[in-house]
């Protein structure tokens, strides 16, 4: 029996700097403004947009 095995690879998508957010590992993003988690910098950015969006900043 042929055991065939390939090495495990995570790909780091990693978004440009947020202002209201903060990458807490690869993988998951922190609203810095309630604490949400989301599973890329999208999802945090569309989230800070649509709930925290100051027009002042």
């Amino acid at each position: 029996m042929h055991a065939h095995q390939t090495p495990l690879t995570r790909t780091r998508r990693q978004g440009p700097a947020a202002l209201r957010y903060s990458g807490v590992s690869s993988q998951v993003y922190r609203c810095t403004v309630c604490g949400e988690i989301f599973a890329t910098a999208h999802d945090a950015h569309e989230h800070v947009k649509e709930r925290h969006y100051f027009p002042e900043l």
